[in-house]
């Protein structure tokens, strides 16, 4: 039994690190690591298909990704101000 679901992987243009998520919501609503832009964004579905016995990759459509509402996270520390 895995240790987490994961169905969706994010990566960026020019970013070698992939981000995951067990949500279309959740990774459609990450914000870009510092430094990278939305427009650098790619998101793909993907899922084993037990009767072929393949791993299916899919993209979602770049506009539904481009135009996706972005959650910036909570600071965690307080500043010293």
């Amino acid at each position: 039994m895995p240790a987490k679901k994961l169905n969706y992987i994010t990566i960026y243009e020019g970013c070698s690190q992939v981000f995951g998520a067990s949500s279309e919501a959740v990774a459609l609503s990450s914000p870009p690591p510092k430094g990278f832009e939305i427009e650098q964004k790619h998101i793909y579905f993907i899922t084993y298909e037990p009767d072929s016995e393949h791993v299916a990759v899919y993209e979602l459509p770049r506009d539904e990704v481009i135009n996706a509402e972005i959650i910036q996270p909570k600071n965690k520390k307080k500043e010293n101000g």
